[in-house]
């Protein structure tokens, strides 16, 4: 399935995965003017939010002050939040701690993107698509287009571009094109989890401490036997209609096979078995608490959400201390404010808190190896530690944006990633801030 508008067979930009970092890369792109290509793997657009129904939108926020929550940057990413908000999928921000988010509702952000990309004519969205081939000819000149290929519903198909922004996720063109990328070890890599919907829920226990009561009893099943013990970990919060609950169910690494996130076989059978998981948890509250007896899955998630598997490496690797030390750059483009979040084991994160909020310099989202290829979301150029602030969903999305605009004025005027300023993508981000994108 594609957009309603030919996908073209050049671009100017072409970015690949249609996450909150593709689509504000895209968008941001497109509103320059710029002809943008835009390929998804999946059927519809949002990444973890929409198909790992990831249902918090973290990182969009400054550490509250007197219980006031001011949006870390400026641009596409609070008015593509609030504009979600209005449009029904999003609830009012919460505090949390030290942290504010705001609870989305994953289908809604689908279609509210949907309505997002259509304005902008210059943008072209090619979904069901797997990015096969990237050659990026010369890694050192930009004289010389992007030739990619991919395959959808529609066979296969090339494109050519002059720059390429990665968003994939897993560094997916990157890799494809040889560029500079690392992994941690895979005993390192961040726990996932399974995300999904149920209807005949117990609302009054979906309430402030009433929740934290559920996961304590569930703990508590799984601890005698009732369930299986890798179902204690466990968190459930409202969906968007009255009997309706996401249950996000943390997940072991599994025995059974070494955990291997970019192994397509190894994910499917992963799957399997936290679906086996989410079945018995399912019949154990059904069973179990006569409140819950009505409970049925609703759906599951097109994918488990992976936090953590391969990335890119930039110009600019982010360390821990940038984020803990709130770190200012002269080339900064975005914002940190999560503070680093890594899940170690599957029954909670471990958190270090930030002094403040840190910078992200342009020098983190340009590929080291290539001059034509960028990247923003989990692909951002960090080490582990520092992936686990960077990773969340709203600075994602103002990396996303960051590198759009770059890449938009590298491709008009003929430059390398490199050669565009940190000053040229503020200004034109003003610019567009008044045209499109006013800060609510």
């Amino acid at each position: 399935m594609s957009s309603a508008r030919t996908v073209p067979a050049e671009a100017d930009v072409l970015v690949v995965g249609g996450g909150l970092a593709g689509l504000a890369a895209a968008i941001a792109a497109a509103a320059t003017g710029a002809n943008t290509l835009l390929l998804e793997r999946g059927s519809v657009l949002g990444g973890n939010a929409t198909q790992a129904y990831v249902h918090s939108f973290c990182g969009l926020f400054e550490p509250p002050k007197e219980g006031r929550l001011i949006y870390a940057n400026p641009g596409f990413t609070p008015w593509f939040a609030e504009g979600l908000r209005r449009y029904g999928g999003a609830l009012a921000p919460e505090i949390h701690g030290r942290v504010g988010v705001m609870p989305i509702f994953p289908p809604r952000l689908a279609e509210f993107a949907q309505t997002i990309i259509a304005r902008f004519s210059s943008l072209s969205v090619a979904l069901n698509c797997r990015l096969t081939g990237l050659n990026l000819i010369s890694p050192t000149s930009v004289s010389e287009p992007v030739l990619a290929e991919y395959s959808g519903l529609d066979g296969e198909r090339t494109v050519r571009a002059k720059v390429v922004i990665d968003t994939s996720g897993d560094a997916t063109a990157g890799h494809l094109a040889g560029a500079a990328s690392e992994a941690p070890d895979r005993d390192e890599l961040q726990h996932a989890t399974l995300i999904f919907r149920v209807r005949g829920a117990d609302q009054s226990a979906l309430m402030g401490y009433s929740r934290l009561k559920l996961s304590a009893v569930i703990a508590r099943g799984a601890s005698r036997g009732e369930l299986p013990a890798d179902c204690d970990s466990v968190l459930v919060r409202p969906g968007e209609q009255p009997d309706e609950a996401y249950i996000s169910l943390n997940l072991p690494k599994w025995s059974e096979r070494r955990y291997a996130p970019l192994d397509e076989a190894f994910m499917q059978e992963y799957s399997r078995y936290a679906h086996g998981l989410a079945e018995a948890l399912i019949d154990f509250l059904r069973t179990s608490l006569p409140e819950w007896s009505k409970l049925q899955l609703l759906a599951w998630p097109h994918s488990i959400g992976v936090r953590e598997s391969r990335h890119l490496l930039g110009c600019y690797v982010m360390q821990e201390t940038d984020i803990l030390e709130a770190v200012k750059f002269s080339d900064a483009v975005a914002r940190s404010s999560w503070p680093i979040e890594l899940w170690r084991g599957h029954k909670g994160a471990d958190f270090k808190y930030p002094n403040g909020v840190a910078d992200i310099p342009l020098r983190a989202l340009i590929s080291q190896s290539h001059a034509n290829l960028g990247m923003a979301g989990r692909c951002v150029s960090g080490s582990h530690e520092a992936l686990g602030a960077l990773r969340v969903l709203g600075t994602a999305m103002a990396t996303g944006e960051a590198i759009g605009l770059t890449a938009a004025l590298a491709a008009d005027t003929n430059r390398s990633l490199t050669q565009v300023s940190a000053t040229e993508v503020h200004s034109i981000r003003d610019r567009l801030m008044e045209r499109f994108f006013r800060q609510p």
